[in-house]
């Protein structure tokens, strides 16, 4: 089903947003899912696309060249998880890899429904499929960056 907006707005659902880039659900899923259309945002508790990222990845796509912000800030550049010229992390984001609340669990250490939990109280960002969830590289990356070490007493 095919929408036609005079004015897109702001803040999109899943539909809208695909929708705007004239793609289908399941097309525009994969490219979410493979890092070629930006995250969602959440927002009064829900996915939202956000209009400006949207137009701002489709920029970038066809020759526009986007700066990132980030890219001159000190925590940025010393941090190689943050820094995507950096070899790790493209590594990461080129392994094609994602994973399930059982894979990642088994990595934390927990369980799988403490990883369900944090996707459910939006602590991890997760593309969600029916029931079953699948997490980004660089997600597990962020919140593993965001750990530290237990005081030793």
């Amino acid at each position: 089903m095919s929408r036609t907006y005079n004015a897109w707005p702001a803040a999109m659902r899943r539909e809208t947003a695909a929708s705007y880039l004239d793609m289908s659900v399941a097309e525009f899923e994969r490219g979410v899912f493979h890092g070629k259309i930006p995250q969602p945002i959440m927002f009064v508790e829900r996915e939202r696309w956000s209009k400006v990222a949207l137009d701002e990845a489709l920029e970038g796509k066809t020759g526009r060249h986007m700066t990132d912000w980030r890219s001159e800030q000190p925590l940025y550049k010393s941090q190689p998880q943050f820094n995507p010229a950096s070899p790790a992390r493209e590594a990461e984001l080129n392994s094609g890899y994602a994973f399930t609340p059982a894979s990642l669990a088994e990595r934390w250490q927990c369980s799988a429904q403490s990883i369900r939990a944090m996707i459910k109280r939006g602590d991890l960002t997760a593309l969600s499929f029916g029931k079953s969830h699948r997490i980004r590289p660089e997600e597990v990356a962020r919140i593993e960056s965001c750990v530290t070490e237990p005081r030793k007493e």
